[in-house]
């Protein structure tokens, strides 16, 4: 069992910065551990390997060793521009939803993170049903582990949200354990790896916020630092 500080829920290869922004470098240059999973796989093995190569390219682009946790649930239900199938035909496809519930289950008890970002499960972001399916399990999981008391409950999870209240860490500061770079600019560099993608030059955009859909450990009050009331850390606020 690997203990992590935040686990980053990714839909697809590329949603680890895509949808997160910076957040994989900013919290190594804070000294946190991290681990990704990315859920969903292709069903073409050749665009599969090529995906999934890009997402350790990304990776390796944040400063973040080893693997990814790569999921099995078919990548699907995008049409075309802005047309999805439901949610209800995705559940279907990926075995019921009780699966997906179990499956997040299973990685915060093999690594107990303390934050988790996820995707925004009502809005999937811009209506996408795989984003939808990962944040609905990373939320149901939450919400059977805390109910039961169990200690691999993360403290909190954030999705990304338009809220007021929604907020970013400071990482388009630069930062002299980056040797001057700011958290955004690996950022930046990580999603230029998912070269099969459209949105591989697009960087961090500076719109992406974010707030606590679930928290144990009360609400933010610094919106500054996602492991407030975790443990104490110092970092610069960007409101």
């Amino acid at each position: 069992m690997k203990l992590v500080d935040l686990l980053v829920v990714a839909a697809h290869p590329d949603d680890e910065v895509a949808t997160f922004g910076a957040i994989i470098p900013h919290s190594l240059v804070l000294g946190r551990t991290v681990a990704v999973a990315c859920l969903t796989r292709q069903a073409d093995l050749e665009i599969a390997a090529q995906r999934e190569n890009e997402l350790r390219a990304s990776l390796h682009a944040c400063g973040l060793p080893g693997e990814p946790v790569l999921g099995s649930f078919p990548d699907c239900g995008y049409v075309g521009p802005g047309r999805f199938e439901s949610l209800a035909w995705v559940w279907e496809r990926w075995g019921g939803r009780d699966a997906a519930k179990a499956y997040i289950a299973s990685l915060y008890r093999r690594f107990r993170p303390r934050v988790v970002f996820a995707h925004h499960p009502e809005t999937g972001e811009y209506g996408h049903p795989n984003h939808m399916a990962a944040g609905w399990a990373c939320v149901d999981a939450w919400d059977e582990l805390h109910a039961a008391g169990d200690p691999a409950t993360p403290c909190k999870i954030y999705a990304r949200s338009d809220a007021a209240d929604a907020w970013h860490p400071d990482w388009f500061a630069p930062q002299p354990a980056l040797d001057g770079r700011s958290p955004a600019e690996l950022g930046a560099a990580a999603l230029r790896c998912h070269r099969s993608q459209s949105c591989a030059d697009a960087g961090i955009r500076p719109y992406l916020r974010y707030r606590t859909i679930r928290s144990r450990v009360g609400d933010d009050a610094l919106r500054c630092d996602i492991f407030e009331n975790c443990q104490t850390v110092e970092a610069p606020c960007a409101s």
